[in-house]
């Protein structure tokens, strides 16, 4: 009698569960019954009392230059090619925020792979001298009427090819045709006008 008992019972929650399962509800939209938001996100000028968030973004990857051999070891190469993205490019939060951009050799030399060596005299970008005395090396900075438009966001100042010089020499007259020399130019970015 107890066997026949628990047949019976777990037969009935058997039963249950499947019923359970068949008795799915559905959501019905209800007819002329639905609202929209209009949602809008204005970008302000940074309120905030600290200094402007700068970032150097971007510089250009790199500067190529052409020449054949010169029998003096003197070389001027007005015109390059600043290759792929030619942007200096500076991100500004607050408007009236000032901040140039620096650039430098980080070294006066060229070097080949094989230990070749010119000496770099003259260096120019956007045929402002990075190099002497008299330099300031500004080559990117805020304008001085400074709006939301003009100095806020991801601001940039592309390179021209025939704005870029170097002059170098090779003292050792040690070139050959097929030669390369490479250096580094360093840009730094500054939070006033005058990168001092």
């Amino acid at each position: 009698m107890k066997r026949s008992i628990v047949i019976t019972a777990t037969t009935a929650l058997g039963l249950l569960g499947v019923l359970a399962l068949g008795t799915t509800v559905h959501a019905t939209e209800v007819p002329s019954e639905s609202k929209d938001t209009n949602t809008q996100v204005k970008i302000i000028d940074s309120p905030d009392p600290d200094p402007a968030v700068l970032k150097l973004v971007h510089v250009p990857e790199e500067y190529n230059f052409e020449t054949k051999l010169n029998a003096d070891g003197n070389y001027q190469i007005d015109g390059g090619v600043a290759k792929d993205d030619r942007n200096i490019t500076v991100f500004n939060d607050k408007a009236a925020q000032d901040w140039s951009v620096k650039a430098s050799l980080a070294s006066d030399l060229l070097l080949t792979d094989s230990g070749k060596k010119a000496t770099v005299t003259e260096f120019k970008i956007n045929g402002q001298s990075l190099m002497g005395q008299s330099a300031n090396q500004i080559v990117h900075k805020a304008e001085a009427t400074k709006t939301i438009a003009n100095n806020t966001g991801n601001i940039s100042k592309a390179i021209t090819d025939e704005g870029l010089s170097v002059t170098f020499n090779n003292e050792k007259h040690d070139l050959k045709a097929g030669d390369i020399l490479t250096g580094t130019i360093h840009y730094q970015l500054y939070n006033t006008p005058d990168a001092k």
